[in-house]
């Protein structure tokens, strides 16, 4: 536990000072079981506060308790004399020679009920009525101080043991060594810790480092801004169920023709079906139009007729590369306004209609060369032997990349990488927030043109032809294309127009699916003892992105308390926590605040959440981590909200007044759950270690001692 303190030295004669009064943290050594595959059993602390009614127990475990679900959690209480040196009232063989009064217990497989058993009247008092609450590395137990025949200010030793069935202890807090040989070999002990609880309704004041469990085995095949990207207008439902799960984007490339067939008449059905039927699949779409295609399907031109008719410039192709069946017609791509005129308008046509349209993946900008990969090949020699120039870098900035950026501003837009000549024209389209997309893997690049996009749009990846042929050629292994996939820091890599595909490649997706694009892993959390629904309760997160690349979709981070049924009683988002564009690969810290002020005060889950907008009800972003509700939610470990401020934790000054023949000492209202402590020496000796907590301080910022004659030297600190 972090402390801060605030110290001042104080020379003077006091009277004896008061008893102490805290809250403490019970470490216990790990790994020393006799087993290793009971993780959930193996105590690493247990924290233990209380208010003026209950005693709370916090089990910190190694495992995880939720998802490897039995075994069993137990409290010995030693109040006072004639308690049982053996037995507990269940069928666990453990003892505790120093006299049990009572035994709290609950068990791990899907019983939600604390039982306590008197061993002075030999009965189960609160038989099943007292609830409990586990997370990923804990199990939380409630004990009113009434149950246990104590009130709040009374002394009582205890212990915690985890067992299983009929057996000993397979873990003992008390006990820095192995408790048990086996899991049947009966177990006694002797040793106990003290617990001075507080007469406060403060618990202790600090806070705690929670470690939350990694998902090492889950592949997420579908979170926003990244995946597989399945090629067509509808979705692929004729997929077997498993491989239909692995698609996240269907994406095509129509002609301009196809959706503007007359000046101003757009077919935006052709889009609207596609959307319609990704979302009905729970994905998205991604497209881009063509103004120059050489397959034989397209009859007769991409760009329509009706813009050359109109007076664009135009050359006619023929059977260039083997590809056209027929004659078509191309724009000449420089110094052709009436040509940039139309297009201009049919883009701005588009973003009215599309842009922020949040079933969009992205758009690429398919408007420039052959097939619109930003280059000419098979279209840059006309059919009468004209050769066709490249534009400039300047003609693509302006005449091709820059009507997309002003139409779509709330979009994301990829641009095919073409040639090397352009690079200055992609640096900078990249700049204003565009992703790169590469065609030609693994023949013709090996991804790492369009690695300078990460952290400012997303990289797409295109093979240069379908599976089947490749593999013929000899060009394709699984492992060098997952290798250029990853190279690119891709967030979408493309399912080949092959059948064998899936079959053969799925467990290569599988393999980098968590390192594609962004892969967020939460490690620890540290945040108060306890929660406020008075003030703001601080939070630091510790991240980390073990993807290649950022995210770069809109996203959230809230905070819940969840009840025991796993539903989100209070919800805050964390103020200045933006994951996109900023979480890059590797360690990310993220320190903010929790405010609950709506929230009734009592025992919930922690546990957080990735949302692609504040209007959703439910998160929507999956993590690599353990312990995910049904609806969502990751859950961190118990935590107690009570109607107390958080007190300040800025380090502070102690102020001391002498006034007849009493010493007062206060420090700032706003530092009330700090502790006031004290040591007294001899004037040889000075500061030592000998801090005791000087009971009642807790909940006020100022107290009085008499002058004495029995100290020659006492100081006091505030701890935190």
């Amino acid at each position: 536990m972090n402390e801060k303190l605030a110290i001042m030295a104080a020379v003077c004669l006091l009277a004896a000072l008061p008893t102490t009064a805290r809250a403490d943290v019970y470490t216990d050594a790990t790994n020393d079981l006799f087993t290793t595959s009971a993780p959930q059993l193996d105590i690493a602390s247990v924290v233990v506060t209380n208010d003026s009614t209950n005693l709370y127990f916090i089990i910190k475990v190694v495992g995880n308790p939720i998802l490897t679900n039995w075994g069993s959690y137990a409290i010995a209480f030693v109040i006072g004399p004639g308690g049982a040196t053996s037995g507990n009232g269940s069928a666990a063989a453990i003892s505790l020679t120093k006299g049990l009064n009572y035994w709290a217990t609950c068990l791990g497989w899907g019983s939600q009920k604390l039982y306590l058993y008197n061993t002075n009247t030999l009965s189960w008092v609160t038989n099943g009525s007292i609830a409990f609450a586990n997370s990923s590395n804990s199990v939380s137990l409630t004990v009113p101080f009434t149950s246990v025949g104590l009130t709040a200010g009374a002394n009582f030793q205890f212990d915690v043991y985890t067992f299983s069935s009929t057996g000993g202890a397979v873990d003992d807090l008390a006990n820095p060594n192995q408790a048990s040989s086996w899991w049947n070999v009966p177990y006694t002990n002797s040793l106990v810790f003290t617990y001075p609880s507080s007469t406060s309704s403060v618990p202790v004041s600090g806070s705690i480092n929670v470690p939350v469990l990694e998902d090492t085995n889950t592949i997420i095949w579908r979170n926003p801004g990244k995946g597989w990207v399945s090629y067509g207008t509808t979705f692929p439902t004729s997929l077997p169920a498993g491989q239909q799960a692995m698609v996240n984007v269907i994406y095509f490339r129509p002609p301009w023709a196809t959706i503007e067939p007359s000046e101003n008449t757009f077919n935006w059905t052709y889009i609207d079906n596609a959307i319609t039927s990704a979302r009905n699949n729970g994905v998205k779409v991604a497209f881009g139009f063509m103004n120059a295609d050489v397959e034989p399907y397209i009859t007769p031109n991409a760009t329509p007729q009706w813009v050359f008719n109109a007076g664009a410039g135009y050359y006619v192709v023929g059977t260039n590369g083997g590809y056209a069946a027929t004659n078509f017609n191309v724009p000449y791509w420089s110094t052709n306004p009436i040509f940039f005129a139309k297009m201009d308008a049919f883009i701005s046509a588009l973003g009215q209609r599309y842009d922020g349209n949040t079933n969009i993946a992205w758009i690429d900008l398919r408007n420039y060369g052959e097939w619109g990969e930003g280059h000419l090949g098979n279209i840059s020699t006309a059919s009468n032997g004209q050769t066709i120039p490249s534009i400039s870098v300047g003609e693509l900035e302006t005449n091709y990349i820059k009507p997309y950026l002003d139409a779509f501003p709330n979009t994301h837009l990829v641009i095919p990488w073409g040639a090397s000549m352009y690079n200055s024209a992609y640096a900078w389209a990249v700049q204003q927030g565009a992703g790169m997309r590469r065609d030609g893997i693994p023949d013709w690049n090996d991804g790492s043109d369009i690695t300078f996009a990460s952290g400012h749009g997303p990289a797409v990846i295109e093979y240069s032809d379908s599976y089947d042929n490749l593999v013929a050629k000899g060009l394709w292994t699984n492992s060098a294309v997952c290798a250029d996939i990853l190279r690119a820091k891709a967030s979408y890599s493309q399912i080949s127009w092959s059948s064998d595909f899936l079959n053969n490649f799925s467990n290569s997706m599988a393999s980098i699916e968590n390192q594609m694009g962004y892969h967020f892993v939460l490690t620890n959390v540290v945040i108060p003892q306890w929660c406020s629904s008075i003030t703001a309760n601080s939070i630091t997160m510790n991240w980390i992105n073990k993807g290649v690349t950022y995210l770069y979709e809109p996203c959230t981070v809230a905070m819940a308390l969840l009840d025991s049924g796993n539903n989100a009683i209070g919800k805050c988002w964390l103020p200045g926590v933006n994951p996109k564009g900023t979480w890059a690969p590797g360690p990310i810290i993220v320190a903010s605040t929790m405010s609950f002020n709506a929230v009734p005060a009592g025992n919930y889950q922690l546990a957080v959440g990735l949302f692609s907008s504040t209007n959703q009800a439910q998160p929507n972003f999956m993590i690599g981590n353990k312990s995910r509700t049904s609806n969502g939610w990751y859950v961190i470990t118990n935590v107690s909200l009570l109607n107390i401020a958080q007190p300040a934790t800025n380090p502070t000054n102690l102020t001391a007044v002498y006034s007849i023949g009493m010493l007062n000492i206060s420090w700032p209202a706003d530092h009330i759950g700090w502790t006031l402590q004290a040591q007294s020496n001899s004037a040889y000796v000075g500061i030592s270690t000998n801090w005791i907590s000087i009971t009642g301080s807790l909940t006020t910022n100022q107290m009085s001692f008499p002058i004495g004659q029995s100290n020659q030297t006492v100081f006091f600190r505030l701890k935190y």
